[in-house]
């Protein structure tokens, strides 16, 4: 299943960022985070909506039972190594050895790491005890994938959380509509060219991957057919008096307001008019609006007049709006802040 491998290795990524090798390979830590994750939402869920105020100090030790076990075997998979860590770091700091730079390829690349050195500077011992450290990292895992939610639980393969559930599905869809287009062979190979231009150097300058207009625009076309969110992502009205809309619906203050986005980002007016099919999947609709709309620029010049060199870059990408580039026609990551 698509969605299954996208999801074990978005969750594998996650947890070399958090974890590092080799744990972060272990399919029993998989497991066990994936458990974790069930009953912390669970247990949240049972606690806050079914548990009456006054007893709720007497029935969450118990409730939470399910809860703790999951994060003690967690917490059991990597705490040698998080113990191995902090005595090199100890036993360094005893001879008045410096701590390893970003440029030392014996130093592991991790949040572990990270943490671990970040707690050396306290002036707090229980800061650098280990089983404090897993603790922490326990947490970390847990908000780096994001919170298990309600809406999470009956949809999502094996209860990931939502933020898992959200890069997984996006990437499943992705993958879904890419081999299923017309012109996927000579898609795939226009995108293969362009990885193999720029990632061999983004370990070196990881800006370089902004220069990927091709899987940009692929990524934005996906969530613009297929949102993460069909309802957007609420706003609270936060003003007393409330609000009234300019077709005079009152709103009070405490309202949650919301757009159907996969419906407003699949009809014309999402596309400024445009005369496109916005309901159909082009892989580099935005990278070919970016070269017209560059063409338009130069026609319009006078034919004296010398060509710039962001006009000479029709269809390298530049001028091409972004992925992550929200407006009141793409609301793939929300608009605005609360307070009207």
């Amino acid at each position: 299943m698509i969605n299954d491998a996208i999801r074990r290795a978005v969750c594998g990524v996650a947890n070399r960022v958090i974890i590092g090798l080799p744990v972060c390979r272990s399919e029993e830590y998989f497991e066990a985070v994936q458990k974790w994750w069930i009953y912390f939402g669970l247990t949240g869920l049972v606690f806050r909506s079914f548990v009456p105020r006054p007893l709720q100090r007497v029935i969450m030790p118990v409730l939470s039972l399910p809860t703790w076990y999951w994060r003690w075997r967690i917490v059991r998979m990597f705490e040698p190594e998080v113990a191995r860590r902090v005595a090199i770091i100890q036993d360094a700091k005893a001879r008045g050895e410096p701590l390893k730079t970003n440029k030392d390829e014996s130093r592991s690349n991790d949040l572990m790491q990270w943490l671990i050195e970040q707690s050396a500077h306290s002036k707090d011992p229980a800061e650098m005890l280990p089983r404090n450290l897993s603790n922490k990292l326990v947490l970390f895992n847990l908000f780096g994938e994001h919170r298990v939610s309600l809406t999470s639980l009956p949809t999502t393969p094996a209860n990931s959380p939502p933020a898992t559930h959200t890069l997984t599905t996006s990437l499943t869809t992705l993958l879904t509509s890419l081999i299923t287009h017309p012109t996927t062979p000579q898609t795939l190979s226009a995108l293969r060219h362009e990885a193999s231009q720029i990632l061999p150097q983004a370990s070196h300058s990881p800006t370089l991957t902004k220069q990927m207009p091709l899987h940009d625009s692929l990524l934005r076309e996906t969530l613009r057919l297929n949102p993460a969110f069909d309802d957007s992502m609420l706003r609270e009205v936060v003003a007393p008096e409330g609000v009234h809309t300019p077709q005079g619906v009152y709103l009070p203050c405490g309202a949650h307001v919301a757009m159907h986005t996969r419906l407003m980002q699949r009809s014309e007016w999402a596309g400024e008019g445009g005369g496109r099919d916005w309901r159909g999947f082009r892989p580099f609709r935005w990278c070919e609006i970016a070269a017209e709309e560059q063409r338009r620029r130069v026609d319009e010049r006078s034919e004296g007049d010398d060509a710039t060199e962001e006009e000479k870059a029709v269809g390298a990408g530049k001028g091409q709006i972004s992925a992550v580039q929200i407006s009141e026609r793409y609301m793939g990551f929300g608009l605005g802040r609360h307070a009207w």
